[in-house]
């Protein structure tokens, strides 16, 4: 069903593009090199007249190439405009003056790593824009990706990659159905097609993926993953795409990062779930894989100049094992096996001496030192004397080494000045060894500190609390948290404080003045409980203070007349009860055996003695009253 009319070169179509050449032909139509009346080059797709007259297919076109219009991206060809003449309809786009993908790898096999890296993210961000507007491009291969000069790049070559034919893409019939019918679609579109829409299931941007992800398979290996070969070609290509695990890219070619290889394989899993969720989520991988590739070629590209200065130097253990990781990372090096048998062979020569460099170079310097005198005791001039040099400065590691392990232990130990002395031993034998330098500057500050805490110590032991307040804030200065230096400040200068209060509280002690001593002991006390023997005088002073008050109140107050006779009626009775009690109790206690007569015989005794007495005594001159009178 092809067309009823050609396109020839010169000819103008419909009065504004010159038709320049044919640039090729599918199932669709026809394209052609034209120049517009603007003299710019574009590409004038002429669709087939079946097509033309197909009013749902072409409803259906107009409307795919006017989303495909709207898409205004770098990696887009760019639609300019769709055109009709009677029932003929043309689409004009953008022009790729530098050809297509496909080209590109017929003429070169697989191409540079980083190209192929860049041409697919191009891709992948065309794609990406073609997703959030909804259209799916449905045939994304070589063939459809055209190369256009990059006028903004300042290098020469420079080419963008440009998605093209949206649209057309979905009038293809690409399943599993239209391969057993033998329904038309372009052969070499079955080496991209997605597994789903082989199957016939709903597609959506996760299927451009899987085909982006087999162009760039193509683009690093020469040939997609599920090349058309044979007889049974397009279904042994089907078979492939759904029930055949892809060869990572990498097992094909040299040179390509494990990151790379991931990223590719993930866009060809089977199930669309299994790949990347959508276009950005590829391109931030494609983006990352291609960061790792350029680290990746840097490595092995540092790796093999590495491996050929050991060569060239004569360091030959080193040598073998820089050319075996380049073999084990599959670098794309040719001379890489050769030169490995050639480092193996020197390997034997330098064993020892290398093996020595080896523990020097890790610091074993007593396994180092073994190595070298073996060395020197069978070749006392080995490499011109090297292997001499190396043993004094193993010797002199080794003492260093000793040294400051004991300067350590005796750091630990906070032992300073032995800690001093052996690190400055150790910086006049090596300068600048390792972290002395900074460590005997600790030493000695920390010497100096221990020397005022001791200096501040003898001076709060000899109540210097001037003297031991300077040298105790000198230390908190230079250390805040040095043992208990900030609460013995603090303590220094209660001391200072507290002094001349419990000396002057001393004083009113010793006078028995004790409102005044009661006054400052309690200021002492409550500043510091355990001051001296403040806390036991203040007691004592608090014990005498009522004693002394009540004493007093009782010489100065008199006796009232009321109270004088109420303490006589008291004596009198307590007078009389015990005269009365006592012959009982002692009849009792000592068993006396007295009958009732004798016993009251023994009290008017008893009451005979008391009465005279207890007038005597209270009579005037010697009772309260009495003294008050007088």
């Amino acid at each position: 069903m092809g067309r009823t009319m050609s396109l020839h070169p010169g000819q103008m179509l419909l009065g504004k593009y010159k038709i320049l050449e044919l640039l090729g032909s599918g199932g669709w139509g026809e394209v052609y090199l034209a120049e517009d009346n603007l003299g710019r080059e574009v590409a004038v797709k002429c669709l087939r007249k079946d097509l033309c007259q197909d009013e749902s297919a072409l409803s259906q076109f107009l409307e795919e190439a006017s989303k495909a219009a709207s898409i205004k991206h770098p990696n887009v060809v760019i639609i300019y405009t769709c055109e009709r003449e009677g029932d003929e309809r043309y689409i004009v786009m953008e022009y790729g003056d530098k050809g297509t993908v496909a080209q590109l790898i017929s003429e070169k096999g697989s191409l540079p790593i980083l190209q192929a890296i860049d041409l697919a993210i191009g891709v992948c961000r065309g794609l990406s824009a073609a997703h959030r507007k909804g259209l799916i491009h449905g045939d994304v291969r070589p063939s459809n990706i055209v190369l256009c000069t990059d006028e903004e790049s300042e290098g020469e070559g420079a080419v963008i990659p440009k998605l093209s034919d949206f649209g057309f893409a979905q009038r293809a019939r690409l399943t599993r159905t239209s391969a057993k019918t033998g329904a038309p679609a372009p052969l070499g579109a079955w080496q991209y097609v997605s597994p789903e829409r082989l199957q016939e299931d709903p597609v959506d941007g996760r299927s451009d993926l899987y085909s982006l992800g087999v162009s760039l398979y193509e683009m690093l290996t020469g040939e997609p993953p599920f090349p058309l070969r044979g007889d049974n070609a397009v279904n042994e290509v089907i078979r492939g795409h759904l029930k055949v695990k892809p060869e990572p890219p990498g097992n094909k070619r040299r040179g390509i990062c494990e990151l790379l290889n991931e990223t590719v394989i993930r866009a060809l899993q089977k199930k669309p779930e299994r790949r990347y969720p959508d276009a950005r989520a590829m391109l931030k991988a494609l983006e990352e894989a291609r960061d790792a590739q350029i680290t990746w070629e840097r490595k092995l590209k540092g790796l093999y100049k590495q491996a050929m200065a050991y060569f060239e130097g004569g360091k030959w253990q080193e040598a073998v094992e820089s050319f075996e990781k380049l073999l084990k990372y599959n670098a794309p090096y040719e001379d890489v096996p050769a030169r490995l048998e050639q480092a193996k062979e020197q390997v034997r020569l330098a064993e020892v001496y290398q093996r020595a460099l080896a523990f020097v170079a890790q610091k074993e310097w007593q396994k180092a030192k073994a190595e070298l005198e073996d060395i020197l005791r069978s070749d006392p001039h080995y490499r011109g004397g090297e292997a001499k040099t190396w043993l004094d400065e193993v010797k002199k590691q080794i003492e260093l080494a000793s040294l400051y392990a004991e300067a350590t232990k005796e750091e630990k130990a906070e032992h300073w000045t032995e800690a001093i002395r052996l690190f400055s031993r150790i910086l006049s034998i090596q300068p600048g060894y390792q972290d002395v330098p900074a460590r005997l500057s600790r030493a000695e500050e920390r010497r100096r500190i221990q020397v005022l805490y001791q200096e501040a110590m003898r001076s709060l032991n000899a109540g210097e609390w001037d003297e031991a307040i300077g040298k105790l804030d000198e230390i908190v200065k230079l250390d805040p948290g040095y043992e208990d230096a900030a609460s013995k400040l603090e303590w220094a200068k209660r001391q200072k404080e507290l002094e001349p209060l419990y000396e002057q509280a001393v004083k009113y002690f010793e006078q028995e003045d004790w409102a005044n001593a009661i006054k400052l002991l309690d200021q002492v006390v409550k500043k510091d409980p355990g001051y001296k023997e403040a806390a036991r005088k203040l007691h004592k002073a608090k014990q005498e203070h009522p004693v002394v008050e009540a004493a007093k109140e009782r010489e100065e107050k008199p006796m009232t007349q009321s109270e004088s006779s109420f303490k006589k009626n008291v004596i009198f009775l307590l007078g009389i009860a015990i005269s009365i009690l006592c012959p009982t109790l002692l009849n009792l206690v000592l068993k006396l055996d007295w009958d009732i007569w004798e016993q009251i015989v023994i009290v008017v005794l008893l009451l005979f003695v008391f009465v005279p007495l207890y007038v005597y005594f209270q009579g005037p001159g010697t009772g309260e009253s009495g003294g008050q009178a007088e």
